[in-house]
């Protein structure tokens, strides 16, 4: 996922992904792509609880250039093909769903909902 740390959907979205890594622990990777220098990543990361590996963009957005991403946060799954599969970018709670599902049948997990619908958060925050 792309991500800058000044973004409040972002704040939204990385607990979702925190639960999906939790769900689904094997036959997967997920990165966090930053748009920020690394002191601002590193202290986002902890405040936000990502235990998985933030990549650094910034400051020439290699990766941000190659993707393109219309906005942070944007989410690109990359199937077992290595082709991007599945796009979402802002927060909907029926995206993360889909992409719990898709991993689910990547991985021959049970599928499982990571972002219930009356769980107290928005359905939906643009980015």
């Amino acid at each position: 996922m792309f991500f800058k740390a000044s973004c409040a959907t972002c704040d939204l979205a990385f607990p979702y992904l925190n639960s999906l890594r939790d769900a689904y622990p094997e036959g997967w990777h997920i990165w966090a792509v930053s748009q920020d220098p690394s002191d601002r990543s590193a202290d986002y990361a902890r405040r936000l609880a990502v235990e998985y590996p933030v990549l650094l963009d910034a400051p020439e957005y290699t990766v941000s250039r190659l993707y393109d991403p219309p906005a942070t946060p944007t989410l690109f799954l990359i199937g077992p093909g290595g082709r991007v599969e599945y796009t979402t970018h802002g927060f909907a709670k029926d995206d993360i769903n889909e992409v719990a599902h898709r991993i689910a049948a990547y991985t021959g997990a049970e599928p499982r909902v990571i972002a219930p619908e009356n769980d107290g958060r928005p359905p939906f925050k643009p980015g």
